[in-house]
């Protein structure tokens, strides 16, 4: 049997949320109207974003997947 592990540690529950933030300016405006960004974004320009779960560029993401694959 074999399985495919390259993206595991994608979509794993974080023990805890991080927080960043992106200008406005950075994302499609066809994702900004889809999810009314302009309302949310802060005067200056920025919108804060949650995240839950592993992600590309958040170290914690692999150590949790190696966590949960020793388990």
């Amino acid at each position: 049997m074999t399985i495919d592990i390259k993206n595991f540690y994608l979509m794993t529950p974080l023990k805890r949320p991080e927080y960043f933030r992106l200008k406005l300016s950075d994302i499609p405006q066809e994702i900004i109207d889809e999810y009314k960004l302009k309302e949310k974004a802060t005067p200056d320009g920025w919108v804060y974003i949650k995240v839950c779960r592993g992600m590309y560029g958040l170290p914690q993401g692999g150590l949790i997947a190696q966590e949960q694959l020793e388990k």
